[in-house]
C-alpha cells in the first residue's frame, strides 16, 4: 500500500482494513487490482504507513473475486499499532456499505457517482434523528482534529443508518410524489462497466435526486449537487414538500448539519450542496 497519504481517487477496488482484533475499520482506499497480490492463500504482509502488517483474512481472497465485486476487506494483525495521523483522507467521513453492481451495462446516459460521494447529502427519515445524531457528533470530533496538508487525519466511516428511508415507499410513489414524468435514469460509479443494482435517478431543474430501490422500494434517496450556480425555488419547493409529506430530514454528512423541512434553514443547506 506504500506511502504515507491514502486519497481517494480513480482507483479500481474499494479496500477496507480492519483490525483484526477489535474488528473496526482502520481505513478505507482504493487501489488498483495490479497493485494487490494475486491471491492471499499465503502468508502476506503489507506495509502500512510506515509498519509492516500482517494480513490474517482476505475477504475475497482472489484478485478474479476482488476484481469482479470491486471491494476487499482485509484483517489485519495489530502487532505494531497504527501511528497516528499517519493517513490523511480527503473527506471526512464515508458511507461504509455501497450498492452492488447489477447486470446491465453502462451506456453513457447514466449519473456518474464517485463511490466516496455514496449518500453524502441524502434525505432521511426523521425516526432515525437520534442514529443521525450519534454520527453527526462523531463527524464533528474528526473536523476538531483540523484539517493537515490537504486532508484530514481521521475519517468517520458510518455504518447507520442502514436503510435511510424507513417509510414504506415505492420509486412510483415517489415519481408521483414529485411530479416526475417519464423513466427513471441510470446510475453508475464513475470508470464502472455497469450500472448499479437497483439504483435510479430523478433528474429535477436543477438537481439530481438518486439511490437504490430492490424490488422497487426506496431504501436510500440521495440529493446530487446542484446543476446550477443557484439551485431554482421550484426544485427547492419539490424537495421540501416531500420531506414534508413523508417526514424526511435533509442530512449533509460532512458539513455536518440535519435539518427538518419546517426549519428555516432547509433551503439554505439544499442550496449549499455543491458536491
Amino acid at each position: 500500500m506504500g506511502g504515507p497519504l491514502m486519497f481517494w481517487f480513480g482507483s479500481k477496488v474499494r479496500v477496507t482494513l480492519v483490525d483484526g482484533l477489535t474488528g473496526e475499520t482502520v481505513a478505507v482506499t482504493k487501489m488498483n487490482p495490479k497493485d494487490l497480490p494475486g491471491s492471499f492463500a499465503r502468508a502476506t504482509t503489507m506495509h502500512v504507513s510506515g509498519e509492516d502488517w500482517q494480513i490474517v483474512k482476505a475477504v475475497p481472497s482472489s484478485r478474479v473475486e476482488y476484481t469482479k465485486s470491486r471491494r476487499l476487506t482485509l484483517h489485519l494483525s495489530r502487532a505494531h499499532g497504527l501511528q497516528a495521523g499517519a493517513i490523511l483522507y480527503s473527506l471526512p467521513s464515508i458511507c461504509d456499505a455501497i450498492p452492488g453492481l447489477g447486470e446491465t451495462a453502462v451506456d453513457g446516459s447514466e449519473f456518474l457517482l464517485a463511490e466516496d460521494d455514496w449518500r453524502q447529502v441524502e434525505l432521511v427519515s426523521s425516526d432515525q434523528a437520534e442514529q443521525v445524531d450519534r454520527e453527526l457528533e462523531l463527524i464533528r470530533k474528526v473536523h476538531g482534529a483540523g484539517v493537515e496538508g490537504g486532508g484530514w487525519p481521521e475519517i468517520r466511516v458510518r455504518s447507520k443508518p442502514r436503510a435511510p428511508i424507513s417509510c414504506d415507499l415505492t420509486l412510483i410513489e415517489l415519481m408521483a410524489k414529485l411530479g416526475f414524468k417519464g423513466r427513471p435514469g441510470g446510475l453508475a460509479y464513475k470508470d464502472s462497466p455497469r450500472r448499479i443494482q437497483a439504483g435510479f435517478v430523478l433528474r429535477l431543474k436543477g438537481l439530481t435526486l438518486y439511490g437504490d430501490a430492490p424490488q422497487g422500494r426506496v431504501r436510500s434517496l440521495g440529493v446530487g449537487p446542484r446543476l446550477e450556480w443557484a439551485l431554482p425555488l421550484e426544485a427547492m419547493g419539490q424537495i421540501r414538500s416531500l420531506a414534508e409529506d413523508l417526514g424526511l430530514d435533509l442530512v449533509d454528512w460532512c458539513r455536518c448539519a440535519r435539518v427538518a423541512a419546517d426549519r428555516c434553514d432547509f433551503d439554505r443547506v439544499l442550496a449549499e450542496n455543491d458536491g
